[in-house]
């Protein structure tokens, strides 16, 4: 049963270069965060600046894994997905199992908010679309 008083946000993939950015902007708002990445492609010194701040929390775990991802956002108001391939070369080199690991990673993100009852989902398609294009609405079926 979804609690009245949950804001913390889960967000996924920003152990890479723009999401600590992200992460730094929104604690300086007040937001408490989760931040869930696998850091297959981002790494934990990126996360450095935020380490021990009041409302920040890091989990290592992968969105292709419900087990991990729904106990997060069963915590929230809001997701921000944006955990995705990153790199050229992983996508050229490896273009079905990125894209299957990005539409398969926001399906487990997407239903864990819906069963949630998550108010909303912020999501980017990933690099290989359209890296600047992010999305929020009430995550529906």
């Amino acid at each position: 049963m979804r609690s009245e008083t949950r804001s913390t946000s889960p967000v996924t993939g920003l152990a890479a270069y723009v999401g600590p950015h992200l992460v730094e902007a929104l604690l300086a708002r007040g937001c408490p965060l989760i931040v869930l990445d696998s850091l297959s492609t981002g790494v934990l010194s990126n996360l450095e600046p935020v380490a021990g701040r009041s409302g920040f929390r890091f989990a290592q775990g992968s969105v292709l894994d419900e087990v991990v991802v729904d106990p997060l956002t069963n915590q929230c108001d809001t997701v921000i997905h944006l955990a995705a391939a990153v790199g050229v070369k992983l996508v050229v080199e490896q273009p079905l199992r990125s894209l299957t690991a990005d539409i398969r990673g926001y399906g487990v993100v997407k239903e864990t908010a819906i069963r949630g009852e998550t108010d909303r989902l912020a999501a980017s398609p990933g690099p290989p679309v359209a890296p600047h294009r992010v999305c929020a609405a009430r995550p529906t079926i």
